[in-house]
């Protein structure tokens, strides 16, 4: 099946977040990480690449392989070099701030490839082997770092001093250029009235073929209601109207990164604009599910109501378990939405990496369900007005299972968490998380 353009957006920054997240990745990595998801080099105003391009002798003798030729849309081309997120560039001392001696060879490095295309019989060889034409002088771009960590005016002034024939591109302007990408695609379905539900779960072997509900949204049976969950081996969405079902999707579970008795992280919104609805859905980070279709009539109230774990009439039984799960009063924004995916993949990344037995999850079976209205440990801090049940752009409920503070390292998870209520404080406000103990207690942190 062909990837539409959002498909590969998002595929590319969520392959891009892990590697990103992952203190191992290497160059090679971010190398292959380009060559898969060339379209990006299009979005950073290339229209032609050439990965690792014929070998190049230096000056000083040595033999190099320059990462990417690049030809911009003004047909001049560039070369392209790819270094770690966490390269160190500036240095201060005592006196001025200068680079690193290790970033200050990358840059002699790119200066050499740049002269060895002076020579007119080397530009000769590779126009004829890639039959493109090249000019004398190329100038380059160095990825590395991550803007936390460089001052951009300062390295822009450095490198200005060095003659401005290479710059530097952060991993976090990729990363952003991806995020306005989708931003321009999205645009008209961020912010909506609606709802966003994200959570951890985990589907064990004997689910296979059962009919359950992950979440359930109304108070009638066959209209204003908005289910998701698992049909013989398929998820389903269901969306009813205040007249009738408009909508039952299937996305077969092989289709999607979901694995029997292991953790996913399902993300679903679900929005009404002005003249249109919305939803998606989202598995590990993956899109599987984007429609747009014509405006429903549902009413409002909808939104208020909620069971998760299994559906609202407690008539079919469950069978899967929760490890965390977040509800939003609307739809996402585009950094909103991979604010909170990128959380939770990196929060249960984490438990398998410090956990052989896996973080503590709710076992939604039989007719077990977290309700809206009376469960203990589902908070809502956020009182949602009747006549307006959408308009408060903040978190519903937190719910976090937990036994004895283990099932989560929470220098690691305040970090994410301060890092979504920095960024997006409209979105937060000042909601609570409820930690469940094991032996039943609940505290506030």
């Amino acid at each position: 099946m062909v990837k539409s353009v959002l498909d590969k957006l998002y595929s590319a920054l969520n392959e891009l977040d892990k590697l990103l997240s992952a203190e191992t990745s290497n160059e090679a990595q971010f190398q292959l990480w380009f060559e898969r998801n060339p379209f990006v080099f299009e979005i950073l105003c290339y229209n032609q690449t050439i990965p690792h391009p014929s070998q190049i002798v230096c000056g000083n003798g040595e033999e190099y392989i320059p990462d990417f030729l690049v030809r911009s849309y003004n047909g001049l081309w560039e070369i392209f070099e790819l270094k770690r997120p966490d390269t160190k560039i500036l240095k201060n001392t005592s006196r001025r701030t200068t680079f690193y001696s290790s970033f200050e060879e990358y840059i002699s490095q790119c200066r050499e490839y740049a002269q060895y295309y002076f020579v007119p019989d080397n530009r000769k060889t590779i126009e004829a082997k890639y039959n493109i034409r090249i000019q004398r002088e190329l100038l380059s771009s160095i990825v590395a770092g991550v803007d936390k960590t460089v001052d951009k005016q300062k390295v822009h002034d450095l490198l200005f001093d060095r003659g401005n024939s290479v710059k530097t591109i952060t991993y976090d302007d990729i990363r952003n250029t991806l995020l306005s990408s989708i931003s321009l695609q999205t645009a008209h379905i961020s912010n909506l009235p609606g709802l966003t539900y994200s959570s951890v779960l985990m589907l064990p072997n004997s689910a296979k073929g059962q009919h359950q509900f992950f979440c359930d949204f109304g108070f009638e049976k066959d209209k204003n209601r908005i289910s998701v969950g698992t049909d013989n081996d398929s998820l389903f969405i269901k969306v009813w109207s205040d007249q009738k079902l408009v909508l039952d999707n299937l996305v077969a579970i092989s289709d999607t990164p979901i694995e029997y008795d292991k953790l996913f992280n399902l993300h679903f919104e679900f929005g009404i604009a002005i003249d249109s609805t919305y939803l998606s859905l989202f598995i590990d980070g993956k899109l599987i599910l984007h429609r747009s279709f014509e405006k429903i009539s549902i009413h409002p109230s909808v939104f208020h109501f909620w069971s998760l774990g299994g559906d609202m009439f407690q008539e079919t039984s469950s069978n899967h378990g929760y490890s965390q799960v977040i509800l939003f009063a609307k739809t996402l924004s585009v950094e909103e939405r991979m604010d909170v995916i990128r959380y939770f993949l990196e929060t249960y990344e984490h438990h398998y990496k410090h956990q052989t037995s896996g973080p503590l999850m709710i076992n939604m079976t039989n007719n077990q369900r977290l309700f809206y209205y009376n469960h203990p440990l589902l908070k809502a801090d956020v009182k949602i007005p009747d006549e307006h049940p959408n308009s408060a752009e903040k978190i519903w409920a937190w719910y976090i299972a937990d036994v004895e503070r283990n099932f989560i390292n929470h220098e690691f998870f305040s970090k994410y968490r301060n890092v979504i209520r920095e960024k997006h404080p409209d979105l937060i406000g000042t909601f609570k998380e409820t930690i469940h103990y094991k032996d039943g207690r609940v505290i506030e942190v």
